[in-house]
């Protein structure tokens, strides 16, 4: 169980929402370290981590079962019907709880408002394995460092229906321009390219050119949460097929990881061939390993869990409702 003063609500339900434009299903599990809220998309190119010090609760009790660990997984869609308006609930609303029932099988959202009102949400979950990413970010050749609202709006003159950006980082600038991946298509294709100037980024250490080509999407969600809670991000990437790591630290009170996976370099097949084969081999759970799927000559498995549900998508979605109570408490 735990409870987080309203004024963090805003913070939290943009959590929800970013992790929601990335995959189908949240995954929540309870830590020592606070609470973590972790997705995936369908094609596993994509892993995104929210965790939430015990800082950011006024409140944090963490009751173990069995094995020790609390996790489990629902709709994001469900969730994101609790945190519709967030700009209301943060005025009126004075705490919020969460509590997982595992006998009832349902996780619950309590947002306790002013003047005794509370609104109360079950959502029924699965039970599942951690969801989790290896990657070691201080290992990047290159890194960083954007302010609020400037990535955000350099990537707003892209389409909406570009689905791939190319970032080229060189030494005194970086180019960002929408990826085209037949060369008999540029005649076809409007293209988009703006020029970064180093100084533009409070910080850039780039060692060596280096061009990496990844999903817009993504990272669409990622820069409108740093909007929302003005915070600087932090980039480190390094060659073509090596994922681009992304963070967000917010005070002490949470901290933002995602991990997008990268095209590999097609001028080199061997080359593709084995940093496909290093990023199978970095993904290591317990026993049972589901097999590489790779889109778009993406090096997709970037994250592996033991849990076998994983490895295949059920042709109906899991069961999720949700009860919506409102009450006067005396």
């Amino acid at each position: 169980n735990c409870t987080a003063p309203g004024r963090h609500i805003k913070v939290f339900g943009k959590a929800i929402l970013c992790l929601a434009k990335v995959g189908e299903e949240i995954y929540f599990e309870g830590e020592a370290s606070g609470l973590a809220a972790r997705t995936v998309n369908l094609s596993r190119s994509a892993y995104g981590s929210f965790l939430f010090q015990t800082s950011f609760f006024s409140k944090f009790s963490l009751q173990s079962q069995n094995s020790g660990e609390l996790r489990c997984k629902v709709s994001a869609r469900s969730c994101l019907s609790i945190f519709k308006n967030l700009a209301s609930l943060e005025k009126s609303v004075d705490n919020f709880t969460i509590e997982l029932k595992f006998r009832e099988g349902e996780l619950v959202f309590s947002l306790n408002h002013k003047h005794g009102i509370r609104k109360q949400f079950n959502l029924t979950f699965q039970e599942c394995e951690g969801l989790s990413a290896i990657f070691n970010k201080n290992s990047s050749v290159i890194h960083i460092i954007s302010n609020q609202r400037f990535l955000g709006e350099c990537v707003n003159h892209f389409p909406l229906n570009v689905s791939e950006i190319t970032l080229n980082a060189k030494h005194d600038h970086t180019m960002l321009s929408n990826y085209v991946e037949e060369e008999s298509q540029y005649s076809k294709v409007l293209q988009t390219e703006m020029r970064l100037a180093s100084s533009e980024f409070p910080r850039y250490d780039v060692s060596g050119d280096r061009e990496v080509t990844f999903c817009l999407k993504e990272w669409r969600a990622v820069l409108q949460f740093q909007d929302a809670v003005a915070q600087p991000l932090h980039l480190y990437f390094d060659d073509p097929g090596r994922p681009v790591i992304m963070t967000i630290e917010g005070d002490g009170l949470y901290e933002c990881d995602f991990v997008l996976a990268t095209l590999t370099d097609q001028n080199s097949t061997q080359y593709s061939q084995s940093t496909n084969r290093s990023r199978v081999d970095n993904i290591t759970r317990t026993s049972v390993k589901p097999p590489t799927k790779l889109v778009d000559k993406r090096t997709s498995s970037l994250l592996q869990q033991s849990c076998p549900a994983f490895q295949q998508k059920p042709s109906q979605p899991p069961p999720c409702h949700q009860t919506y109570r409102t009450r006067r408490l005396c």
